[in-house]
């Protein structure tokens, strides 16, 4: 047993945030109350006074570079990045060497990770090696899976997207889309026309419209795109979009340093952009803040900026900037940030009884510390590709729970 006593417990579901204590017991969280005292001399208890006690985060957006490029990242270092952070669960991409497009290949991926305490919920792609040519055995693999997405590419056929989102619904599965028009060009600068991410968002969202289904937007990034998600979602609610932390929190200046840890797809945008993001943050436009963790390694990165491969880490950075830029410099409401890095992932994915401080779900539990501050300047990640290197961030994640079970605290894990 557990009681975590005295921290302020910030429930996505409620959207309360008031001091109380917590007790777990054989998984679960068994009581919630102003006040529990526990006779029990097994119990361990732990003081979170001036903590906030949160579900634990799920990223719904993650490269884990297994397999095939196991030397940027593997099962056993993105653990660590993600319990070391707050982040109980993440959404695995499926544009892995090969590709995790098949029943052989995903069983033998979800077998593996099942010897980690973080949680992988799977995706597989859409088409055969995400060639946008061949729908995948949507059947069989929505047995395995939480989803399908071609991440990395766009699906651009209509015809093959419909037939997607019929069939993965009819397995109560969703297609998540990486909404950016494929362009001759490799640019990952404010010069890649603006056009190749809202063209595709607004073919996603009509079609969506029409088929009354769900779909879910990745990595939104401009202006123009949360104003079609927005009018789109009048009309069918059932749209979910998310952003990256990178989005509200940098601004294509950035790119003038050549720095090619500021290189990612799609690319920083302007400053007007980064703010439309907060604003659909705020106003429920963008539904989860997402990492779009991939790693790569230093020398990788080290290339020319042009030739360099786009993309960022965020598992260890998420929380921090998440904090820093909303809540402490734009005073949005913490349950409602929280919400959008644990009950709204675990809805779409279909996760239940779990991501809510709530009595009989499952303790996947975070304990923060909100107030601390800290340069980023190192990663249990292999890679280090991260645009917040050097910075300053506040709000660090303390203790991590899977299951009712400590798996990370104050930099020791128990894995």
């Amino acid at each position: 047993m557990i009681l975590i006593k005295g921290s302020i417990l910030i429930d996505p579901l409620t959207r309360q945030m008031q001091k109380g204590d917590i007790l777990i017991e054989d998984k679960r969280i068994k009581k919630i109350s102003d006040s529990i005292k526990i006779k029990n001399k097994n119990i361990r208890v732990i003081n979170a006074s001036g903590m906030w006690t949160i579900p634990s985060i799920i990223d719904l957006h993650c490269h884990t570079r297994t397999p095939g490029k196991e030397y940027a990242e593997d099962f056993d270092s993105i653990t660590k990045a993600a319990i070391s952070s707050g982040v109980g669960s993440i959404t695995v991409m499926p544009n892995t060497t090969p590709c995790s497009d098949n029943v052989k290949l995903l069983t033998k991926l979800i077998t593996k990770s099942k010897k980690y305490p973080l949680r992988f919920f799977f995706l597989s792609a859409i088409t055969e090696k995400r060639e946008g040519k061949r729908l995948v055995d949507i059947k069989n693999l929505s047995k395995l899976v939480y989803g399908f997405s071609d991440d990395g590419s766009w699906l651009c056929d209509p015809k093959k997207l419909e037939n997607a989102i019929k069939t993965a619904g009819s397995y109560g599965k969703k297609i998540f889309s990486h909404c950016e028009y494929p362009m001759i060009s490799t640019s990952a600068g404010s010069d890649r026309p603006r056009y190749t991410e809202y063209v595709a968002v607004w073919r996603d969202c009509l079609i969506s419209m029409i088929l009354n289904s769900p779909i879910h937007l990745q990595h939104i990034s401009l202006s123009e795109s949360l104003g079609i998600i927005k009018l789109a979602k009048k009309d069918n609610p059932l749209i979910t979009a998310e952003t990256c932390p990178h989005y509200f929190f940098f601004n294509e200046s950035y790119l003038k340093r050549g720095d090619a840890n500021f290189k990612i797809n799609p690319p920083l945008r302007k400053e007007s952009d980064r703010r439309a993001v907060i604003k659909a943050i705020k106003d429920g436009t963008i539904d989860v803040i997402a990492t779009d963790h991939a790693p790569h390694t230093a020398y990788e990165k080290s290339k020319s900026f042009g030739e360099a491969p786009s993309g960022v880490i965020g598992l260890e950075t998420l929380l921090g900037a998440t904090l820093t830029e909303l809540y402490y410099k734009n005073g949005i409401y913490p349950p409602d940030l929280i919400k959008k890095l644990t009950l709204n992932p675990a809805r779409i994915l279909g996760i239940k009884n779990r991501a809510a401080l709530k009595e009989g779900y499952y303790a996947d539990i975070s304990i923060i510390n909100p107030s601390i501050e800290y340069v980023v300047d190192k990663f249990y990640s292999k890679s280090v590709n991260s645009p917040f290197l050097s910075m300053k961030l506040k709000g660090k994640n303390m203790i991590t729970m899977n299951n009712g079970k400590i798996v990370y605290e104050n930099g020791r894990f128990f894995i």
